[in-house]
């Protein structure tokens, strides 16, 4: 038995004179211990410059061996290098913030919601309000009837659009999400048809409802006015709202993942607040006289 032991390790090194030379080095390691990592690390940079072909699928694939216990991982470079330090993750590119250059405006925008969540989600939804209030302010201008006076562009509601989603809509969104993603963790058919229902009984008559206010405000309005505001535009938005939104907020708790969420709700919003800037748009209603 120690015969045919014997001769299959004479064989064996014959057949793999890499093999050979790596239990050569180790073995001086042993007898050597203050200059084994030293020997060992030239050794596997020689080896990777000069004989590549031999060298495992392994380290062809990955570049990476054992540095012989001392925690961590070394990488051979491919122009034959002294090998550089690297950790594990750089590896991977599962991670968002892992993810290559080249990914573009997608990775960097993705990056930002994990440094930044809700400033991105912020200026995200006041960029959209934005857009929504020009398109908006456009059709009116094409729709108007032929004879009438063509409208100037409102500068003035522009910029409240823009400080409704930076201030108002993005932040609140990324609140309203983060909470039904806490109180209803699961994501079976019933908690989405609870989160969509709170959505539509709580926070979009109370969204609508800061919202026709603060812009009758910003408008002059006050006290009574705002109330008659309220009471002319406030039902009729929820109500098309009902018609709008629940479809789409189910896609949305559904398929999209909570750090996704607002934007989606975003890109549907552009349709929603051309609307919505329309009706807020509107002088308020003269309170009725006694």
């Amino acid at each position: 038995m120690q015969r045919l032991t014997r001769q299959s390790g004479r064989h064996l090194l014959r057949l793999n004179p890499l093999f050979s030379s790596r239990i050569s080095i180790l073995q001086q390691s042993v007898y050597d211990p203050h200059q084994n990592w030293n020997r060992v690390r030239h050794h596997f940079a020689a080896v990777a410059a000069e004989n590549p072909s031999k060298l495992s699928a392994r380290h062809m694939k990955t570049g990476n061996y054992n540095n012989g216990g001392h925690g961590g991982r070394r990488c051979v470079s491919s122009s034959g290098g002294v090998p550089s330090s690297s950790s594990s993750s750089s590896s991977s590119g599962s991670h968002p913030s892992t993810e290559s250059s080249s990914g573009g405006f997608r990775t960097w925008y993705l990056r930002m919601l994990e440094k930044n969540p809700m400033s991105t989600k912020s200026v995200t939804a006041a960029i959209f309000f934005t857009a929504s209030d020009i398109t908006a302010q456009g059709i009116e201008r094409w729709s108007a009837a032929k004879g009438e006076p063509r409208v100037d562009w409102d500068k003035g509601r522009t910029m409240r659009m823009l400080a409704v989603g930076l201030l108002m809509s993005g932040p609140s969104l990324h609140l309203w999400f983060n909470l039904m993603s806490r109180t209803f963790p699961n994501p079976d058919i019933w908690s989405i048809v609870k989160k969509v229902s709170l959505g539509q009984l709580v926070f979009g008559p109370c969204f609508n409802t800061i919202f026709f206010s603060i812009n009758g405000y910003a408008q002059g309005e006050r006290g009574q006015q705002i109330l008659d505001r309220l009471k002319r535009d406030l039902l009729p938005t929820w109500q098309h709202g009902l018609m709008f939104w629940p479809l789409l907020d189910f896609i949305t708790f559904r398929y999209f993942p909570i750090r996704l969420q607002v934007l989606f709700n975003n890109c549907c919003s552009f349709v929603w607040t051309i609307y919505l800037t329309s009706i807020a748009g509107k002088s308020g209603v003269k309170p009725i006289q006694a």
